[in-house]
């Protein structure tokens, strides 16, 4: 998927967010405007916006590039599509697609980076998230035995106490599941490198990490019991592992179907 059609595919709050540790404070100041104005920004001169936050329109337009547009004009255009948006029914399929534009290809090299320098990677994941991780970190799998998913929390705290330097890669839905952050707290406080996969929100567990990457999904309950669809936490994790075999230098094979 091209860089540029996966921003399109982005709403600008997604983007925002996503992007937010680029952002200076002006920056983050314009994006809260904008959230509450979308509606009188699209009519808006740039010089107009500009003003407003007393600085020059090159400031603008380096926001606007900066979260993936071509320009001011280019937010425009978008925020005026989310206006007039109406509801498909094909909801699941946008938010799949909007989980295509979270990948950060910048946070995504780095990450890659130190997966590659670990000597060993923990995986660690609770309940039905762990059916996910199990799926993902198969393929990591396939490339060297340093991946691994453990099952239990001992299990994770012993490699904490007992290793040195590792990685501990947590994955969690809300990032505030207790047993997962008290677990990312001690792995910092042992000198490992902490990584979080979680829906993208501010959280504990993000918060804790030295590289947190998100997916996009929405929490949903049946009779009380969760039933998030978790698709989304495997298209992340898959954009990871393809950026892994980049940087590794690695071209699958593909078979012919007949």
């Amino acid at each position: 998927m091209s860089t540029q059609r996966k921003f399109k595919e982005m709403k600008f709050a997604i983007r925002a967010q996503n992007l937010e540790y680029k952002l200076t404070e002006t920056e983050e100041n314009i994006v809260e405007y904008i959230l509450v104005h979308q509606a009188e920004v699209v009519n808006m001169k740039i010089v107009t916006l500009a003003e407003h936050f007393f600085t020059v329109p090159n400031t603008i337009t380096r926001f606007c590039r900066k979260l993936g547009y071509g320009g001011f004009t280019e937010l425009k255009v978008e925020l005026r599509h989310e206006l007039l948006e109406k509801q498909t029914g094909n909801q699941q399929l946008a938010l799949i697609e909007e989980n295509f534009g979270l990948v950060d290809e910048k946070r995504e090299i780095k990450l890659a980076k130190l997966l590659q320098k670990a000597r060993l990677v923990n995986f660690y994941a609770q309940d039905q998230t762990h059916l996910i991780a199990e799926l993902g970190v198969e393929c990591f799998q396939v490339l060297d035995s340093k991946f691994q998913l453990l099952g239990y929390e001992k299990e994770v705290l012993s490699r904490i106490n007992n290793g040195a330097g590792d990685v501990f890669f947590f994955i969690s839905i809300s990032g505030e599941t207790p047993a997962i952050v008290n677990l990312a707290k001690k792995a910092k406080e042992r000198g490992h490198q902490v990584v979080s996969l979680t829906n993208l929100s501010n959280n504990s567990l993000a918060a804790i990490a030295d590289v947190a990457i998100y997916c996009l999904t929405e929490v949903t309950y049946i009779a009380g019991i969760e039933v998030t669809d978790k698709t989304p936490m495997f298209v992340i994790l898959q954009a990871l592992f393809q950026r892994y075999l980049k940087l590794c230098k690695i071209t699958p094979k593909k078979t012919e179907t007949l």
